[in-house]
């Protein structure tokens, strides 16, 4: 999966570069991330068993400094696939994206289970517009290994904002508030699509 960095701090004294090959990502050309989150974080304390992704408690123990790119995901359909399929289908969805999150997130990026089908994701030394590309291939890759629900899709919207400074939790709701703009405009688009398929001659 493309993958990307394109502001991130040089070696420090002690510190060795790492290797040309590790220092890009797949076809994207992007610069890796670090190679490890900010402080160690207890997994019995802070990791989702259903998903393996961080719960909200991994935030006491992370010392983020800007830029840093946040996102915020809601799974679109789950709720169907949950009321129509029941609880297993729904969880096998979820530890599926968990999955996905965690195998195509890199060195600090830190995913976090925020409550029920909704994800955040803090990706350090990133812009708001190398974000964008992660979530395009994050969707990539949940379409490619999506398990089976029938003819009920899960996809997911996505709010993308670059980060500062400031209180991290105003970071937080203002991508959960384009996280829903997003939904929305999703939702007309395929209303107006298949609008335009009825509608189409035979």
């Amino acid at each position: 999966l493309p993958r990307r960095r394109t502001q991130r701090e040089p070696p420090g004294e002690g510190e060795k570069a790492a290797p040309a090959a590790a220092a890009v990502r797949d076809a994207g050309g992007l610069p890796a991330a670090p190679e490890a989150i900010p402080a160690p974080v207890p997994d019995e304390t802070a990791r989702d068993p259903l998903t393996g992704c961080f719960t909200r408690r991994c935030l006491e123990a992370l010392s983020l400094e800007p830029p840093c790119a946040v996102v915020f995901i809601d799974l679109d359909g789950f709720k169907e696939v949950n009321d129509t399929l029941g609880h297993d289908a729904g969880d096998s969805v979820l530890a599926a994206f968990g999955a996905v999150l965690r195998e195509n997130l890199k060195g600090k990026d830190v995913p976090i289970r925020w409550g029920g089908d909704e994800f955040v994701l803090l990706l350090p030394a990133t812009a708001g517009a190398d974000a964008e590309r992660v979530v395009e291939g994050l969707r990539r890759a949940w379409r490619e290994s999506a398990p089976d629900t029938g003819n009920l899709e899960v996809d997911f919207s996505a709010g993308v904002a670059e980060w500062r400074g400031g209180p991290l939790e105003a970071a937080i709701k203002e991508v959960d508030r384009l996280m829903y703009a997003e939904k929305r405009s999703r939702k007309a688009r395929k209303k107006w699509e298949e609008v335009r398929g009825r509608a189409e001659p035979f």
